[in-house]
């Protein structure tokens, strides 16, 4: 809840509360509205919130306070907050692109997300599709990394890898490798088609993809 959100200074080994205001600029610091934030991978002065309603915020400051981004019409109102097995979905930031992550919202498919005064929101898979987990790995070139997701795509679960940003998929686990329910995925830039999942019931395990 936002009430709890703090941020620590390594430099200066102290703690500090996050400030947070909503659309209309009200400061809502001190309410129960929830709040999951992430650090963007290429400028250390941005960060970035996700709310319980599809609410977007972003951090210039460190973290320091937190400003709600208008979202486009056609975006979720969904739950895009809470951790591990409480969470709403599961979101990845681009590791050499500021302000771009992929954003895996259930029922609502997967989504590219990317972040400056307003927030531009394209939808990756399509409506009837299901995503829950999403991940980022080597891929065919170094400008275009692999993704991973976990979910229903034509009418199929299972686990999927495309090369192409989202324009191609293709399935790499057969009918006797579901592995239960699976709650995080990502790959690896140092090996392509490494794959790391956490799930409920089995533990944290990886396989690789030979073709």
């Amino acid at each position: 809840p936002c009430f709890g959100a703090v941020r620590y200074d390594v430099s200066s080994g102290k703690y500090t509360k996050i400030k947070v205001f909503n659309s209309e600029g009200r400061d809502i610091s001190e309410s129960n509205e929830q709040l999951k934030i992430f650090s963007d991978r290429t400028d250390g002065n941005r960060f970035y919130g996700f709310g319980d309603e599809g609410q977007l915020y972003i951090s210039r400051d460190k973290g320091e306070s937190f400003y709600q981004l208008r979202t486009p019409d056609n975006f979720p109102k969904c739950r895009m907050s809470g951790f591990d097995g409480f969470k709403g979905g599961e979101i990845r930031f681009l590791p050499d692109k500021k302000g771009v992550c992929l954003a895996a919202l259930m029922e609502h498919g997967l989504w590219k997300l990317s972040f400056d005064d307003a927030v531009t929101a394209e939808r990756i898979t399509d409506e009837s599709d299901y995503v829950k987990a999403v991940g980022f790995g080597k891929g065919d070139n170094d400008n275009t990394p692999a993704i991973y997701i976990s979910g229903r795509l034509f009418g199929e679960y299972g686990f999927w890898r495309s090369f192409d940003n989202g324009e191609s998929w293709a399935r790499f686990n057969t009918d006797e490798q579901m592995d239960g329910q699976i709650t995080s995925m990502d790959g690896d830039f140092r090996k392509k088609g490494r794959v790391y999942f956490a799930t409920g019931c089995l533990g944290a395990f990886y396989g690789e993809i030979h073709k």
